[in-house]
């Protein structure tokens, strides 16, 4: 990026920002902004890799647990243990998932976002306090929209033409947390981004900062509760 184009990113975006009381995440954040210039680029290529760094990071310890016998006396299903072949057949479909189902969505993301008053590239973020508590929020949200949504998923013809997908692994591990048919992956993780963007739209308060927390806490909790495993985590019980 040339540094005409830097600049007049920073003086279109930040001129009334005081660097001097920004914390070091604060200054990546502007730096990040600036380096595309375009926000709504800058915020899809960032969302698009925190999802597949965030959701494959949290697989592979599960991977590792998986090929250690130790670890078997926690496993659910102990003498049901993923091969190589099965994750590699799940790896494949979750990543054309992302790449074709997501990666759009994840794109319309940021001027859906801002038609509703999210910051984004702004800063400062908000306190923790408030990201706590709006999380919350979310987490209730989604539990409640994930239930009656799954639920649902269960009725016949659902389960036969899209849910069943999802259960093709009778013994589950991490990666397959989101293997699953595309209108699945677009009615479940309605519940995911439904609850900051209600959010936001009623109360014009939200940061993409804590979108972004919330949703790799999300995942996490996907990943674990379906790791096949019932210690060492404890999103899954929230």
């Amino acid at each position: 990026m040339s540094n005409a184009t830097v600049s007049a990113a920073t003086e279109f975006l930040y001129a009334n920002v005081d660097f001097t009381t920004l914390n070091w995440f604060e200054l990546k954040w502007v730096q990040w902004y600036l380096w595309f210039a375009d926000p709504a680029i800058a915020t899809g290529v960032m969302s698009f890799l925190m999802h597949e760094i965030m959701y494959f990071g949290r697989c592979i310890p599960w991977i590792i647990i998986d090929s250690i016998p130790y670890f078997r006396q926690w496993k659910l299903q102990p003498d049901k243990v993923p091969t190589a072949k099965e994750q590699w057949e799940c790896t494949k479909l979750v990543l054309f998932s992302h790449f074709t189902i997501e990666l759009p969505q994840i794109w319309l993301f940021h001027p859906i976002a801002e038609y509703l008053g999210m910051s984004t590239w702004q800063v400062p973020f908000p306190e923790w306090r408030i990201m706590f508590g709006q999380i919350a929020l979310f987490f209730v949200f989604e539990d409640a929209f994930h239930y009656f949504a799954h639920q649902a998923l269960h009725y016949g013809p659902l389960y036969k033409h899209i849910h069943k997908i999802h259960h093709k692994y009778s013994a589950p591990f991490g990666l397959a947390a989101e293997y699953a048919h595309p209108a699945e992956v677009i009615i479940l993780g309605t519940g995911s981004i439904g609850g900051p963007l209600l959010y936001c739209y009623f109360t014009r308060n939200l940061h993409i900062i804590t979108v972004y927390i919330w949703v790799i806490l999300r995942l996490f909790q996907a990943v674990d509760a379906h790791s096949g495993y019932g210690a060492f985590h404890f999103l899954i019980y929230i």
